[in-house]
């Protein structure tokens, strides 16, 4: 009895090669939006006692904004925490909920592979534009869209095995 606690201890602390990706996403949010506050700030303290601000400081605290929100929504969608109506689904059987589990992630993964089929297009016709004040590359910005779908789709295939797999066990 004492080995499987030992073991479960052990198994309980290793960390897997997702827990690094989203330890890494954490981390890269905490950093954008701590650049971000400061840049807004500064620009504020500068705007009202300077007369004067910076003038990409918009640009690229939308540009930051807009990637914290790209990384956020991975990181949700990971832990399950976006908004679901699930209380028709509740009220099913398990097996039934199950088979609507396994059809809402196979829905999810088509409609995540054409929205970044989409977004690399997007990023294919942004090339060789750039923004107008920070000059930052245009497909470098629009280049969260297709990374963090595609991440999306590994996080969904993940859980649509975990799925299938739970029926086997059984």
């Amino acid at each position: 009895m004492e080995q499987k606690t030992d073991l479960s201890k052990k198994t309980a602390s290793r960390k897997t090669f997702g827990d690094y990706w989203v330890q890494l996403g954490e981390n890269l949010t905490f950093l954008m939006f701590s650049i971000m506050v400061v840049i807004v700030f500064v620009n504020v303290i500068g705007r009202f006692f300077f007369q004067a601000g910076i003038t990409e400081s918009e640009e690229l605290s939308k540009i930051l904004f807009v990637w914290i929100t790209f990384v956020g929504i991975v990181l949700c969608f990971r832990e399950g925490k976006h908004i679901a109506v699930d209380i028709l689904l509740l009220m099913l059987p398990e097996k039934t909920r199950r088979i609507f589990d396994i059809i809402s992630n196979i829905l999810t993964t088509v409609i995540l592979g054409v929205v970044a089929y989409y977004g690399i297009d997007f990023v294919k016709t942004s090339a060789g534009m750039v923004s107008p004040l920070t000059r930052i590359p245009q497909p470098f910005i629009h280049l969260i869209l297709p990374i963090s779908l595609g991440f999306m789709i590994i996080i969904n295939m993940g859980n649509l095995w975990k799925l299938l797999k739970n029926k086997e066990e059984r």
